[in-house]
């Protein structure tokens, strides 16, 4: 969590473990264990800022063909805008990133959570190099509020 110590989030911050059920946080895991989630706890959404975690350093493969799968959840209230939401970064093995992977954003309606899938191809250009994920919320406006759940994260080759 906070892997730069940059994140800007006053509450809400990436805890692993289990969701704690309301309307904008789901209260179990897909997986059946621990989630990365952010604020485990009624109230603890994210909140005016950004927060962060960073998973370990994994090695793609040599050709470069990888993919990035997982399973996720945004939940949002009306108060949500194109400025709040879900990013996904590949960051090299020094931090800096690299690429943007996916972004969902807030959209002016409230979202309540529900499991989704994510595959996505890493971009070319990083065979057998060491990287890492970065995983950030963000909740830009004061009145909004923000929960985010990850689930299943893995690279596969493709």
């Amino acid at each position: 969590v906070d892997p730069d110590g940059t994140d800007t989030a006053s509450d809400g911050a990436w805890q692993r473990g289990d969701p704690v059920r309301s309307n904008r946080q789901l209260g179990s895991a897909i997986s059946g264990r621990s989630v990365l989630v952010t604020g485990r706890g009624t109230g603890r959404d994210v909140d005016g800022g950004t927060t962060t975690v960073r998973s370990p350093q994994f090695r793609v493969p040599a050709d470069g063909r990888a993919d990035l799968r997982l399973r996720y959840w945004l939940g949002h209230s009306a108060a949500a805008t194109g400025k709040d939401g879900l990013r996904v970064y590949l960051v090299d093995r020094d931090g800096g990133r690299v690429a943007e992977l996916f972004r969902v954003s807030g959209d002016g309606a409230a979202r309540s959570p529900s499991w989704k899938a994510l595959n996505v191809a890493l971009p070319a250009g990083h065979g057998g190099k060491r990287m890492a994920l970065e995983f950030e919320a963000v909740d830009a406006g004061p009145d909004s509020v923000l929960e985010v759940g990850i689930d299943q994260v893995r690279i596969t080759t493709s």
